[in-house]
């Protein structure tokens, strides 16, 4: 085995330990959905902000300045009712956050929460940070989703409370190549994206292009099924995030 499928392979394990951890803390569904800050210079339209996203075991934060994505990190996070704690397995390229757990104390209601530094947890200790909810969805596709690319990277897609976002990860570096996100409209068929944001190998996407697809779920899998702009008809599949999925996408 070389070096970049062991690179690959330890990524993946990590995800799945992660993943696996979580189902041990049933609470952590009590803080999922996509949130921002509740800076006043802040917009909802996610072009602009400072969010967090927190679906299915898995969180992500981003940083937004006029529609380029400025920062993110994310990975694993639990809550335990009282203290939430978050393990990040990517991020940009230049942050400093792989490898390291933080804990925090969470005060949630149904619309916001509290989030505050625990003392002695570091840079974070002084954290006091109010998250307010971007909207309130149950649709059916919501979820964490992946996909392994041909390069060897891994793309992981989070849809909840009419958000969405995708990252291309790079296993051998921990780092976020591209990221395109923004909001979603879905009828229980047709399935339409908004993009908002961008970054890395997205960056020539156009924003505010709609990207309309149908939706389908077929054997726990997440389907989008439309055509290109040449005419051409496709299928993008992509494979639930959880441990199984994992799993079979690392063989």
């Amino acid at each position: 085995m070389n070096i970049f499928k062991i690179l690959t392979c330890l990524f993946i394990a990590c995800l799945t330990s992660c993943v696996s951890v979580n189902k041990h803390n049933p609470k952590t569904k009590n803080i999922e959905g996509a949130w921002f800050s509740s800076n006043p210079n802040n917009t909802k339209n996610f072009s602009n902000g400072y969010y967090k996203v927190i679906c299915q075991g898995q969180h992500r934060v981003l940083s937004i300045n006029k529609g380029i994505l400025q920062s993110v990190h994310g990975g694993f996070v639990s809550f335990d009712g009282q203290v939430m704690i978050e393990k990040p397995s990517f991020q940009k390229e230049g942050h400093n956050f792989v490898g390291k757990t933080f804990k925090f104390n969470v005060t949630p209601d149904n619309s916001s929460f509290l989030q505050t530094g625990i003392k002695g947890s570091g840079s974070f200790e002084n954290l006091r940070q109010n998250w307010i909810k971007t909207g309130n969805s149950t649709h059916d596709i919501e979820g964490v989703w992946m996909r392994k690319l041909n390069n060897g990277r891994i793309m992981i897609k989070m849809i909840v409370d009419n958000f969405w976002n995708w990252i291309v990860v790079d296993p051998k570096t921990r780092n976020v190549t591209a990221s395109l996100g923004g909001s979603y409209v879905y009828d229980g068929g047709k399935y339409e994206e908004t993009s908002h944001f961008k970054f890395g190998d997205a960056s020539e996407w156009e924003l505010g292009r709609k990207w309309t697809v149908t939706a389908e779920l077929q054997n726990e899998n997440l389907l989008f099924i439309g055509k290109n702009d040449a005419g051409n008809s496709f299928t993008e599949s992509w494979i639930k995030y959880d441990a199984a999925s994992i799993n079979s996408a690392s063989r």
